[in-house]
């Protein structure tokens, strides 16, 4: 077990920490602690640790990683640029995502968000590949979607995500939340209180699943296909006041 309950700021950045790191014990973390340690493959969370910092293991080794219930946020680019990362499971109580918290983790594949998380931040998972899932559920605890928070610029292998679930409480959905996700068919809108998606949220002409096929976007129980260039779609909710928002895809 860890011999140490506190980690500093940049404590370990830079350095030749290597292979399985035990953290079990650790209450506390600093920013950039194990920043660029890249012989780092493995971390093992404790249940008394309730934040990860910024940069935290940023552009290390690790290749699964799982962030326990205690850990309400992960915090800006805490796991960016992790290149050999794979694979993420976030335990429940898991709250926010901060803006890039895993974005350039090129190998990223597979993702799991509990129903206690509020927020996902701005380009929190952008450019993961995602190619070992077929659907994206956004659990009914999750408020908001940030701008590119799952972009996903040309250059990343394409994605194997057919369906996109939006739970009943999301209110915003960012710029480019779901840029270019080329293989996606249905989209299933459960929010309630959905304002208008950002610009280009389900891609633009050029860069989403509809330019040369069609997109199926499931509303209170009614299907709307989406096909060709510029193509809008009305969100119809039904026993809401503002019933219908127009979102320019």
């Amino acid at each position: 077990a860890s011999a140490f309950q506190s980690v500093s700021k940049a404590s370990f950045s830079d350095g030749t920490e290597e292979g399985k790191l035990d953290l079990s014990n650790v209450t506390s973390l600093g920013d950039h602690a194990f920043y660029a340690c890249s012989l780092i493959t493995e971390v093992e969370l404790g249940s008394a640790l309730s934040a990860i910092p910024a940069y935290t293991f940023c552009a290390t080794g690790l290749t699964e990683l799982e962030i326990p219930g205690s850990v309400k946020t992960v915090g800006q680019n805490a796991f960016s640029s992790c290149s050999s990362l794979t694979s993420v499971a976030l335990d429940e109580g898991v709250q926010t995502i901060e803006n890039s918290a895993f974005a350039g983790c090129g190998s990223l594949n597979a993702i799991s968000l509990p129903n206690t998380v509020e927020t996902i931040g701005n380009s929190a998972f952008s450019s993961a590949p995602l190619r070992g899932m077929t659907s994206l559920i956004l659990p009914d605890s999750l408020k908001s979607v940030g701008d590119n928070a799952f972009d996903r610029n040309t250059e990343v292998p394409q994605n194997t995500i057919k369906t996109i679930v939006i739970g009943k409480n999301v209110t915003e959905i960012g710029v480019r939340a779901f840029f270019n996700f080329q293989s996606l068919e249905t989209v299933k809108v459960y929010a309630e209180n959905l304002k208008e998606p950002g610009l280009s949220a389900f891609g633009d002409g050029d860069n989403n699943a509809y330019s040369g096929g069609s997109l199926t976007v499931t509303i209170g129980g009614k299907e709307q296909t989406l096909t060709g260039i510029g193509t809008q779609f009305e969100i119809q909710i039904e026993d809401e006041e503002k019933a219908a928002a127009i979102a320019q895809l």
